[in-house]
């Protein structure tokens, strides 16, 4: 299992405090939308870069398949959030921020995702038809937002007032805390199907911030089921689809990060070749993923897995 800094964890992403998550405080700067498509095919999987990245993660796809949207880092330490759409890439950054990530879309374009103060204060927001509104939980310290579903309900995680950090779903304007075992460091809720069914992860941290134990979480009909992948030293789950297949990750004995499906009660793993680090991180209902991987360099890209 890998050691990491609860504030990178909360971030739904094990891998931003190895980089992408360093933002500074430069002047935010946006590099122009690409007409170039910067992919690079590995059997089924596709490599994307977006023009100018360090680092790539691919957080979310769209129902048909066409559209993905994530985050890249630069060279000037910012991070960016993008959608990737017939094959070019379109940068999008919450305005006056130096850190802002894409993490879901649906079937109606909407793009959720958070940003960064340079004090470090996250806030959530929704993106519909180019126009940004800042989406908080009330009361919260910081929120960020995960997912978003057909219906546009979303899911993510914050830090509460009382410090306890929680994930969190909204339905129609109300938020619910998310929180399969209220003694665990922290919760997210990271995946929302459009029937309604959550999925996520919590773990716990011991004094020095560093994760001994995770597992993944199903929320349905208000029942939480605890998911672990056989074996493994930690499991999270990402996405659930409407056919209720889910996707997830996990580490081994080894120390190696994984990919998985859940379907139909099967465990199946998903390895980007020649990577041993591999993390999924949404799914639609055709069965396509996206997520993120190592290169050979140990340099973090995002990928696409088209059917």
């Amino acid at each position: 299992m890998r050691s990491t800094h609860r504030s990178s964890i909360l971030l739904a992403s094990t891998m931003i405090v190895a980089g992408l998550a360093s933002c500074g405080t430069d002047t935010p700067t946006t590099p122009p939308a690409a007409e170039s498509t910067a992919l690079e095919r590995s059997n089924s999987f596709i490599t994307l870069a977006p023009p100018g990245s360090l680092q790539s993660q691919a957080w979310g796809i769209d129902p048909s398949g066409r559209v993905v949207v994530g985050a890249y880092r630069t060279v000037d330490d910012v991070v960016h959030g993008y959608v990737l759409a017939r094959g070019a890439f379109t940068t999008i950054d919450y305005p006056g921020t130096a850190f802002s990530l894409a993490t879901g879309i649906n079937g109606r374009d909407e793009i959720v995702g958070w940003w960064q103060e340079a004090n470090g204060v996250q806030h959530g927001y929704v993106r519909r038809n180019g126009v940004f509104a800042n989406v908080d939980v009330p009361g919260s310290l910081s929120t960020r937002i995960t997912g978003i579903n057909a219906s546009g309900d979303i899911v993510g995680a914050y830090d509460a007032a009382d410090g306890s950090s929680p994930g969190f779903v909204r339905r129609g304007g109300k938020f619910t805390r998310v929180e399969p075992v209220p003694a665990a460091t922290f919760s997210v809720a990271k995946g929302i199907s459009s029937s309604g069914d959550v999925v996520g992860y919590y773990a716990f941290e011991n004094g020095d911030g560093v994760e001994v134990e995770r597992h993944g979480f199903l929320l349905r009909g208000g029942n939480y089921t605890i998911i672990d992948f056989p074996g493994s030293t930690g499991t999270g789950l990402s996405a659930v689809n409407d056919e209720g297949a889910m996707l997830g990750w996990y580490d081994d004995a080894d120390g190696h990060t994984h990919a998985f499906l859940l379907r139909r009660g099967r465990f199946s793993t998903i390895d980007v070749p020649g990577s041993t680090y591999t993390r999924g991180n949404d799914l639609n209902d055709r069965g396509e993923i996206v997520g993120w991987y190592d290169d050979a360099e140990g340099v973090e890209r995002g990928f696409v897995q088209r059917k």
